[in-house]
């Protein structure tokens, strides 16, 4: 179906209450004009609701939607020869208010892509293979980095978990709260109690209050580092967590030092072991 306005200023009337799930295939803008397709769900996980939708309100979000529609246009950008960026999107802007899932597929970011028809092709059917594929994933809610995560994006991609909300970085300057927290895992599909938190990608503040309202939600948490997920705990002991990291970071330095200590000795021998220059006495 085709809407009179824009997809994120829609609201329940403009969309059939048997829709199962809603897709809007979109054009992307960014500051950047960087060239790509993207995928995201809706909210507005602030007080601020500039593009649609309600304050400190999200949509709900079906993360397989998401993973299937990412792979698949990869795939589709891998069989048409197109170079393009495919990445996932943090949570932002409206619909918030529909009741099903709701799934934006963009192209991006300027005139030249927006009136390619490879491009739209690739969208339209990656699209289709979101909807006719049926799995079931297990499920997350992704926590830091910026606004395109590309570590979040790689696990949609290339990992075993299916991604519906993510929350950047961006959104814990603006102050999401322990309830908005809270409901990007009940406006989950399925039952989702797992968090993948970019540990690097938040700032230390951010960080205790992401941990605070992780804890009140339940939710078990993984902590991501390069390409490993590692798992802390179903209801996490942080001061624990901490310690194992102080712990890492000290045997690192421990093992640094005496690497170094053994260099420095090499390099006395070395000294030592230099035959000695002649010298004349002076008369």
């Amino acid at each position: 179906m085709v809407l009179e306005k824009l997809g994120i200023f829609a609201d329940p009337n403009d969309i059939p209450s048997d829709v199962a799930t809603a897709i809007f295939v979109s054009k992307h803008v960014s500051s950047s004009g960087r060239a790509a397709l993207t995928v995201h769900t809706t909210g507005n996980l602030t007080k601020e609701a500039k593009f649609g939708g309600n304050p400190e309100e999200i949509s709900y979000v079906s993360p397989s939607i998401i993973r299937r529609a990412l792979r698949a246009l990869k795939a589709g950008a891998g069989q048409a020869g197109v170079q393009i960026e495919i990445t996932m999107e943090a949570t932002h802007h409206g619909p918030t208010s529909l009741s099903m899932p709701v799934c934006f597929v963009e192209i991006g970011s300027g005139e030249k892509e927006w009136a390619d028809p490879v491009l739209g092709e690739i969208a339209a059917n990656a699209v289709m293979s979101a909807i006719d594929v049926e799995e079931t994933p297990p499920t997350a809610v992704g926590f830091g980095g910026t606004h395109y995560s590309a570590k979040h994006t790689r696990i949609c991609m290339e990992g075993n978990y299916a991604i519906g909300h993510l929350v950047s970085s961006h959104s814990f300057d603006g102050g999401v709260s322990e309830r908005v927290v809270g409901d990007t895992f009940s406006k989950t599909t399925g039952s989702c109690n797992t968090a993948i938190v970019d540990w690097k990608g938040l700032h230390s503040n951010d960080r205790r209050r992401l941990i605070s309202s992780l804890e009140a939600a339940g939710a078990r948490t993984f902590l991501q580092s390069a390409r490993r997920l590692f798992h802390v705990a179903q209801k996490p002991d942080w001061e624990e967590t901490y310690l194992l990291i102080k712990i890492s970071v000290l045997g690192v330095a421990i093992v640094g030092g005496i690497g170094f200590v053994i260099r420095i000795l090499f390099w006395l021998v070395g000294l030592y072991n230099l035959p000695q220059s002649q010298t004349t006495p002076t008369p």
